[in-house]
């Protein structure tokens, strides 16, 4: 997961990030159209809904990865 959220945050660092996700996670484009289809949503909304709902993830994922107690845990060690 903490890979997933580094290569999210990347993505939204881009000029266009929606593109980047969709070419760094190419079943998106997938999702869209599926999601399109069975919802009658228009792309540009559904698109807009997963990049709100995806940073959203990359902004809370801190508080649950245990990245920062293993950093604190091996300076403690150190």
């Amino acid at each position: 997961m903490d890979w997933q959220v580094l290569r999210l945050a990347s993505c939204f660092n881009e000029r266009n990030p929606w593109n980047a996700l969709v070419s760094e996670f190419p079943d998106l484009r997938v999702l869209v159209d599926d999601l399109c289809l069975a919802d009658h949503e228009t792309p540009a909304r559904v698109e807009w809904q997963f990049e709100r709902v995806l940073r959203q993830h990359v902004a809370d994922w801190p508080s649950f990865s245990a990245l920062q107690l293993l950093r604190t845990g091996h300076e403690k060690a150190a």
